[in-house]
């Protein structure tokens, strides 16, 4: 199993661009793939954001990704508890950063499944034909109050827990779509819309120039920012490691 991977970011009508990603070629046909959104109304989102990314770049190519998925889904969580201590530490060094926090939402893409966490409202979604088979369920309250997150006054949730949720392995089979998006792609596109764009055929650059188009004509009024891989036993993997500007 191989996987077609691409990244592709806008900052819609927001001055600055808060979000951002993380494609990672681990070898072996692995990848580790993120996205982080800095939190909005919080001191210096984008330096939280880019912390993560940052960290996550460093600590993932130690990992050993041929151990049991047991053993590296709890080294996933050890790594992003620390990213979220490694962000309070930076802003109690720095005043103006207090307050600085993040969303995640990454996963770990294997030949023989995925493995995901997530804090906050940036999304994970897995496509296979025209059903989605997961969809992660972002930490929000009625009043979009986000209730995780790295960095900011509380500890993270991380989701999901691999002690009492099914999902937290995903098996995959080839022409299986993985989308990691920040909120500003679903706040303003129907999920029925989404699935019709990663449905349609396609390499992994061209659904991403598709989510994007189509974000940008709904008139996106935050940022955007969208990581997909497609499973196929025939194609080569085309994305590179990289973080967003």
């Amino acid at each position: 199993m191989t996987w077609d991977v691409d990244v592709a970011t806008d900052v819609g009508k927001r001055e600055i661009n808060q979000d951002r990603f993380l494609a990672l070629d681990m070898g072996g046909e692995a990848w580790f793939l993120a996205v982080a959104d800095g939190v909005g109304g919080r001191n210096s989102g984008e330096v939280a954001a880019e912390l993560a990314v940052q960290e996550l770049l460093k600590v993932a190519p130690r990992w050993k990704v041929d151990k049991m998925p047991e053993t590296v889904s709890d080294t996933i969580d050890g790594s992003l508890r620390k990213i979220h201590d490694t962000i309070l530490a930076q802003a109690r060094r720095q005043p103006a950063l207090k307050g600085m926090a993040t969303t995640i939402a990454c996963a770990l893409v294997l030949p023989s499944g995925v493995l995901h966490r997530y804090a906050g409202d940036s999304i994970l979604w897995w496509v296979r034909g025209d059903s989605i088979l997961y969809r992660s369920r972002p930490h929000v309250v009625p009043s979009g109050s986000i209730t995780s997150c790295l960095g900011g006054p509380s500890a993270p949730i991380l989701s999901p827990r691999r002690q009492d949720e099914y999902d937290w392995f995903m098996k995959v089979k080839p022409g299986d779509v993985l989308l990691l998006a920040t909120d500003g792609l679903f706040r303003n596109l129907a999920p029925g819309k989404l699935l019709q764009l990663l449905t349609e055929p396609g390499s992994a650059k061209e659904t991403t120039a598709r989510l994007i188009e189509a974000a940008i004509k709904a008139e996106v009024d935050d940022n955007v920012t969208v990581v997909v891989a497609k499973s196929d036993t025939n194609s080569v993997a085309s994305g590179n490691s990289s973080t967003s500007s």
